[in-house]
């Protein structure tokens, strides 16, 4: 039996050395000022997906919205070797 699978993924901020040069003066953070990185949680599920897909076939899709830099992720996502799909921007 074939599993094709749909996997959403998302960069996220890298949360793991966050300093005061990045808090903003309201306790929040800016985000502009720190790397994007692939969700931890969403690798794993892509990871997860692919296993699967090894194992019983079928496809796995990975899609993702975001700013153009967001392409990046895409592009990771394919050399794990799944398809890929990034929806077109809305009109504004």
């Amino acid at each position: 039996m074939k599993c094709n699978s749909i996997v959403m993924v998302k960069q996220v901020p890298d949360t793991s050395n966050i300093s005061g040069e990045v808090m903003r003066p309201d306790g929040t953070v800016n985000r502009a000022k720190l790397p994007a990185i692939f969700n931890p949680d969403d690798k794993v599920a892509l990871e997860l997906a692919l296993e699967l897909r090894d194992r019983f076939g079928g496809k796995v899709t990975a899609i993702t919205m975001g700013p153009a830099k967001a392409g990046e992720l895409l592009r990771e996502c394919l050399y794990m070797g799944a398809a890929i799909r990034r929806p077109s921007r809305a009109p504004s």
